[in-house]
């Protein structure tokens, strides 16, 4: 009886980490293969979302470059939305029903970017672990 009640405290503690990790490890991954010819900028924005949840970041993107915007899921992207905004909250770009969520830009000016990835309705039940990585070349 202690040994089971001990295995189920640890088995509770630990899968959080364990999702997180292999959230990380897939995000790593989608870096050769979504960010192909890009710079990584080193951050890995990872999360896990449900349907209707969303998460928001802002990033600014200095002139003279070009960026793109990637969202990798080991789960299937057609229920994932990428929306970009600027300050204002004024749309720039929406991409989804893809197998791919990519956005590549180059900004005239220097700008601040909203950068919302949302699990639609149709995700159901289903946590999504997302990633969000942005290149520069």
């Amino acid at each position: 009886m202690k040994t089971s009640l001990k295995l189920l405290i640890f088995v509770l503690l630990f899968l959080p980490f364990s999702l997180s990790a292999q959230c990380l490890d897939h995000a790593r991954k989608g870096i050769t293969t979504t960010l192909a010819g890009y710079v990584h900028n080193g951050a890995f924005n990872t999360t896990e979302l449900k349907a209707n949840e969303s998460v928001e970041l802002i990033e600014m993107f200095p002139a003279g470059k070009s960026y793109r915007v990637s969202v990798v899921s080991p789960q299937n992207l057609q229920n994932i939305r990428l929306e970009i905004f600027d300050m204002q909250r004024n749309s720039i770009q929406v991409v989804e029903n893809s197998t791919s969520l990519i956005y590549d830009f180059t900004p005239a000016t220097s700008q601040m970017l909203i950068i919302k990835v949302l699990a639609k309705s149709e995700a159901g039940t289903q946590t999504h672990c997302v990633a969000v990585l942005i290149g520069e070349k």
